[in-house]
């Protein structure tokens, strides 16, 4: 089913405007009520964050039988890699995330603080599908929940934040996680 915006729904009230047949007028009416419902209709507006992370990233095993060897850790874990981290696997991922929008916040001088409530859009490149389309499926969880800490977003329930989960193909070993943050106003009449 595909809906109008508020914009489109005004633009059709103003160009049945001049007819004043019954059933333009009947049409102006249900109109005027959708464009009423939408009142409070929120729009994207100006970026004022964005920070690509890829993947994972290699580290350097220093002690134990494999020093030497690299292992890569997720940077952009789905919610099913997160939910099987140990804790000392999170605390490092939550420090290199932490590190990284910091080092990300000099380009953005809009971004903090984050007064009013904010919109996310969270884009993973992969060669491998995902299963759900949701922003904590596509490994935007905890990078969510880092710019919340940050500052950069007020919060991360549905009050605060207007999310979008976006897939899109990549070759294999090209991956990445693109969190953009958008601020929020009422959509014009």
């Amino acid at each position: 089913m595909t809906h109008l915006t508020r914009q489109e729904l005004r633009q059709l009230y103003v160009r049945l405007d001049a007819r004043r047949d019954a059933e333009s007028l009947a049409l102006r009416e249900k109109l005027r009520a959708l464009i009423a419902e939408r009142a409070d209709e929120r729009v994207w507006g100006a970026k004022v964050f964005a920070i690509t992370l890829p993947l994972s990233t290699p580290r350097l095993i220093v002690k134990g039988k494999h020093a030497g060897e690299y292992a890569k850790d997720s940077l952009a874990p789905t919610l099913n890699v997160y939910g099987s981290m140990k804790v000392w696997q999170r605390a490092a991922l939550y420090k290199a995330l932490d590190l990284r929008i910091l080092a990300e916040l000099h380009r953005w001088p809009l971004a903090r603080p984050a007064p009013d409530p904010r919109a996310v859009r969270v884009t993973r490149r992969s060669s491998a599908k995902v299963d759900e389309l949701s922003v904590d499926a596509l490994g935007g969880k905890v990078p969510v929940d880092r710019l919340v800490r940050a500052g950069i977003l007020r919060g991360d329930r549905i009050a605060d934040l207007e999310r979008e989960a976006v897939w899109q193909a990549a070759p294999p070993g090209k991956g990445s996680l693109l969190v953009e943050v958008f601020a929020i106003g009422l959509a014009p009449l």
